[in-house]
């Protein structure tokens, strides 16, 4: 299995590699979201965590880029955005689960987990 991470911020993606670390996949990784369109093309990875707030190409661009390839990938977002109409974007392009930034690594574990199901879910905490 491959993950893509994607967030500008080496700090949070660091965070999220820990985690994904753990488990027995492919860990590959981009810095924004133009570098992770081109990634994900070239690798097919299947899952990918984003942030959405980043330089370039933004997460919600970057999903929107993904399912324009027909692809339903699961897609986890990671993102310190809180308004309501950006998760609302991000459920109608069809993610598996939005985190909000700090996140909890359990947390993480689980919406990964989430991810293999498909179940839709907002954790606020």
């Amino acid at each position: 299995m491959k993950i893509l991470v994607v967030d500008d911020s080496k700090f949070s993606r660091k965070r999220v590699t820990s985690v994904v670390s753990e488990l027995d996949c492919e860990l590959i990784q981009a810095s924004d979201g133009e570098e992770g369109f081109a990634v994900f093309e070239q690798e097919q990875p299947d899952l990918v965590i984003s942030d959405l707030l980043m330089p370039n190409v933004d997460g919600i661009s970057l999903l929107k880029m993904i399912r324009g390839t027909g692809s339903q990938v699961p897609v986890i977002i990671v993102s310190a955005d809180i308004q309501e109409s950006s998760r609302t974007i991000c459920q109608d392009l069809g993610i598996v689960t939005f985190l909000n930034k700090p996140f909890k690594p359990e947390q993480l574990r689980e919406a990964i987990n989430n991810a293999l199901t498909k179940t839709v879910e907002v954790v606020n905490d």
